[in-house]
C-alpha cells in the first residue's frame, strides 16, 4: 500500500516514453505548440490527482504524534516536503518541524507493516479536524470498526479514540 502501484522510476520512464510518442506525433502532424502545452498541463494535473492511500499501521506508535507519523511516512515514500505541504495544505515549515520531531523521537528507519486499512491522503487537507480525529472517524464510518479495534490499530487508548470521535461530531455539528 505505498504511494502508487508502480515505483517512481517506472512511472518516470513511462511518462518519458509517452512524452516522446506525443512529441513525435506533434512533429509529424505539425500541431501548434500551445496545444502541446495544453496537453502537457492536462497530463500533469492528472498525475497530481493521483490518489494516495496511507496505511493505518504508520500511526500505531504512541510515542509519535499522528501528524508526525504521516509526514515522515510520506517523506520516506519519496515525496518532497514541499509536495507534502501542498497535499496536506500546511506550511512547509510545519512539515519540516514535524519531520524533525519524528526523527528526534524515533531516529531509526521504520519498517511499515502491511495494513488491511488505508486512509486517503486527501482527507487530511481539511484542517477543521485533527489528524487523529480524521483517522478515527474514517475508520468508524467507512470501515465500520468499533472504537476498541480502532484503538488497537492506532496504539491508543479506547478513551482517546472516543474523545477524538466526540470532538469530530461536535465540530461537524457546529457546536462548541
Amino acid at each position: 500500500m505505498g504511494i502508487a502501484n508502480k515505483s517512481k522510476s517506472k512511472r518516470k520512464k513511462l511518462l518519458e516514453k509517452e512524452l516522446k510518442k506525443f512529441l513525435h506525433l506533434c512533429d509529424t502532424n505539425q500541431i501548434p505548440h500551445y496545444k502541446i502545452l495544453r496537453e502537457l498541463r492536462k497530463a500533469s494535473l492528472q498525475q497530481q490527482k493521483e490518489i494516495i492511500h496511507v496505511p493505518v499501521s504508520i500511526f500505531s506508535d504512541p510515542i509519535q504524534g499522528c501528524f508526525e507519523a504521516l509526514v515522515r511516512y510520506l517523506h520516506e515514500q519519496g515525496l518532497r516536503k514541499s509536495e507534502i505541504s501542498k497535499r496536506l495544505g500546511r506550511d512547509q515549515r510545519t512539515i519540516w518541524k514535524a519531520y524533525q520531531e519524528s526523527l528526534r523521537k524515533i531516529p531509526k528507519i521504520r519498517i511499515i507493516q502491511e495494513s488491511s486499512h488505508a486512509i486517503p491522503l486527501s482527507l487530511f487537507k481539511n484542517r477543521t479536524y485533527s489528524v487523529l480525529e480524521h483517522i478515527s472517524y474514517y475508520l468508524k464510518s467507512e470501515s465500520s470498526l468499533p472504537q476498541k479495534r480502532i484503538a488497537e490499530l492506532l496504539g491508543r487508548s479506547p478513551k482517546t479514540i472516543w474523545t477524538a470521535l466526540h470532538r469530530y461530531s461536535i465540530k461537524g455539528d457546529g457546536h462548541e
